[in-house]
């Protein structure tokens, strides 16, 4: 079981959608760095992780115990 597990999460400010479905895990003990472009997201991921910025869908899971989950509309 992962660390944490990242499903589908959706994210967005206004009509401005900047998360489209991502999904991913993470292992204890592994290490997970964002990179890209300027504008794509990385700084709203782990935002919308540890709750700052809501996410209208997906699911959130860290250590086996379910987050901040929502779904579809």
């Amino acid at each position: 079981m992962p660390h944490l597990a990242v499903s589908d999460v959706y994210a967005k400010y206004g009509a401005l959608e900047v998360l489209h479905g991502i999904s991913f895990d993470v292992e204890r003990g592994e290490v997970v760095s964002l990179v890209g472009p300027s504008g794509p997201g990385q700084s709203t991921v782990p935002r919308t992780l540890v709750g700052l910025t809501p996410h209208p869908r997906g699911h959130v899971t860290g250590a086996g115990t379910p987050g901040n989950q929502r779904e579809a509309a």
